[in-house]
């Protein structure tokens, strides 16, 4: 809420509306969700959203050429994308000056990973020292979030599907700061975790119906910071990438 305050006073400065263009293939519910919120989101501080619908049956071709009719200043592919698309090539289509999402390079801030260190900085979370994992490596969460504590100074270690199980226990049971973005609901268990741990939770994924984080509910009985799922680090994340698009009309 604090940065959508400081967001509506920076859109009333841009000299020309700020505009963001969301193209959105099939019709995942998750993905749908996350529009929804991005969508209304821009709309609260004032910017022009416009949002491009695609069945799932849609052709790489026909995803590429909506991206190319946006003439918004910035763009979002929401992912993931149906099997039969290939991910890296629509992505590589976005211009980077429009890429507020930060998926195909460019001068931006990766927007997960912003959303992390936004509330480790909001709620005064000391990294020096700290021994700092990082589960799953995918590009939405795990590589940007790995890079960013690697420029700020740090040193992570990395958990992915090719770490062993006991590896991947010592880990976690030894962490000080857990940032996880697996997808795997709740497999993070209370006995895993020690006591005062600081559980960032950008994982997502469907449950009986229900978005489900990585981390499992009870862990909050250990951790002394735990970002819950839905409502933690995605309503942040949305708000950092809206912060991109301004900034870039600023300049």
């Amino acid at each position: 809420q604090e940065i959508k305050e400081e967001l509506k006073i920076l859109v009333k400065k841009c000299t020309n509306k700020p505009s963001l263009g969301i193209v959105l293939v099939g019709d995942d519910p998750a993905s749908e969700k996350f529009v929804s919120l991005k969508q209304k989101f821009g709309e609260a501080i004032g910017v022009d959203i416009w949002i491009k619908i695609l069945p799932e049956s849609a052709s790489i071709d026909s995803v590429i050429a909506s991206i190319g009719r946006l003439e918004t200043d910035g763009v979002v592919v929401q992912l993931p994308l149906p099997e039969h698309i290939d991910e890296k090539e629509v992505l590589l289509s976005i211009p980077k000056e429009t890429d507020v999402d930060m998926l195909n390079g460019g001068d931006f801030v990766a927007p997960v990973a912003g959303a992390v260190f936004e509330i480790l900085d909001r709620h005064g979370v000391q990294l020096e020292n700290k021994k700092i994992v990082i589960v799953g490596n995918g590009k939405l969460v795990g590589l940007p979030t790995k890079d960013m504590f690697i420029h700020k100074g740090f040193s992570p270690s990395l958990v992915t599907l090719e770490t062993s199980e006991e590896d991947k226990l010592k880990l976690l049971s030894e962490a000080d700061i857990i940032v996880t973005g697996a997808g795997d609901p709740h497999f993070i268990k209370r006995d895993m975790v020690k006591k005062g741990v600081v559980i960032i939770d950008a994982g997502t994924s469907k449950k009986s119906g229900k978005l489900e984080g990585d981390a499992c509910p009870s862990c909050e009985w250990k951790a002394s910071l735990m970002t819950p799922v839905p409502g933690g680090v995605g309503p942040i994340t949305i708000a950092i990438l809206f912060r991109n698009l301004i900034q870039k009309c600023q300049h």
